[in-house]
């Protein structure tokens, strides 16, 4: 009798454990989706983007900014402490960020979506505004510093290979130094990756048996140099 009390209390006492790491892991995982979206260089920039709009004397673009920005604010914090949020969720606030960026740099760079045909953007669930930070350095780290004669372009892909989501954000952009080839990110672009693959890390841990996965590809020209890069978010459609 002792022993099957001992037994069962252990067994309890583990599955205790495991609620109490698993709701650890979901509200640590809400944080840093906060953490990821609400960027203060972002918002410093925004804010004075608009300013100088103003100055500008250029009063219907900056009513256009500032619309767009503050629903880009209450959707963010509406938004980051979800566990999830349908693909249809996640490109209407891509479009949105997309839309201010190329607001801000006068259009200077091309954006296009990739979406299969077969996907369902409403029955397909994954962690909220996971893109952001992949999206913002793409254009800041990647379009912006282009000085060459190619148009900067961002391309947004989403397919379903083998029972796997993969949304894949891809820039033809300056690449990385020869250097830093292999490794990560660059410094100056390491925490918005780093959040993002912390998110994954916790995704992981809460679904061990369906791994999510975070892969950087450096893009090459026929030449050589650099062409840009990929990153590839994959999600196993079960999660």
């Amino acid at each position: 009798c002792v022993f099957l009390t001992g037994f069962f209390y252990d067994r309890i006492s583990k599955k205790q454990e495991r609620k109490n790491v698993i709701t650890r892991l979901i509200i640590e995982q809400r944080l840093i989706a906060l953490k990821a979206q609400i960027n203060p260089h972002f918002i410093s920039n925004s804010l004075t983007a608009i300013q100088q709009l103003i100055i500008e004397n250029n009063i219907d673009k900056a009513n256009q900014y500032i619309a767009k920005f503050s629903f880009l604010i209450r959707y963010t914090l509406n938004y980051s402490d979800k566990s999830a949020a349908c693909l249809r969720n996640e490109l209407d606030i891509i479009d949105l960020n997309v839309e201010l960026e190329r607001l801000r740099f006068s259009n200077k760079f091309i954006f296009e979506k990739q979406i299969d045909d077969d996907i369902d953007l409403d029955e397909i669930f994954i962690p909220p505004l996971i893109t952001q930070p992949l999206i913002e350095n793409a254009i800041w780290h990647g379009l912006m510093p282009l000085r060459d004669e190619r148009i900067p372009k961002l391309i947004l892909k989403i397919e379903i290979v083998d029972e796997t989501l993969i949304i894949s954000v891809i820039d033809n952009g300056v690449g990385r130094p020869e250097k830093m080839q292999g490794a990560i990110q660059t410094k100056r672009e390491s925490r918005g990756t780093w959040l993002v693959m912390n998110r994954i890390s916790n995704l992981n841990r809460l679904h061990p048996q369906n791994k999510s996965e975070f892969r950087f590809t450096d893009l090459v020209a026929p030449d050589g140099s650099p062409a840009g890069s990929r990153v590839d978010l994959l999600f196993p459609l079960n999660v």
